[in-house]
């Protein structure tokens, strides 16, 4: 996709915008449907998979595997993996900065947004750290 490509995402999301986005009963979903459309947003590849997995787990939302297929299909076109070069990337900083555990994961999302070249949109703002240490430009919403 060239990088002037009307199909672009102008930003990336993080699980905390993607989840909302997706549920018209999250007390967040106006802020978090309107910036996803906004930037035809993109989502990264772990972010997928965990907006995938609370989906089908939640007990409020109850919905089909098939279903939080077909509603990550129709909301987020563009899926970013980040290179084993950036993962190496982000594993060394995340350790430089001395952040562990759960907050790694964060770090992974931070660092597809960062090789991709695009903002990452987060309601999150405990991963504040963990985004600054990757060099991640996150736009809090």
């Amino acid at each position: 996709m060239r990088a002037d490509s009307p199909d672009r995402p102008t930003a990336l999301v993080d699980t905390s915008v993607a989840l909302p986005a997706l549920s018209e009963l999250h007390e967040f979903h106006d802020v978090a449907f309107a910036a996803v459309s906004e930037h035809r947003a993109g989502i990264a590849a772990h972010a997928l998979f965990e907006t995938y997995a609370v989906l089908t787990r939640h007990p409020n939302l109850r919905v089909l595997p098939a279903q939080a297929l077909a509603l990550l299909d129709s909301t987020f076109k563009h899926r970013a993996t980040p290179t084993a070069a950036a993962i190496d990337r982000a594993l060394e900083a995340l350790a430089a900065a001395a952040i562990s555990g759960g907050a790694t994961y964060d770090g992974l999302v931070a660092a597809t947004a960062v090789e991709a070249r695009l903002p990452l949109l987060s309601l999150d703002r405990r991963a504040r750290r963990t985004y600054e240490a990757i060099g991640a430009d996150v736009r809090y919403l």
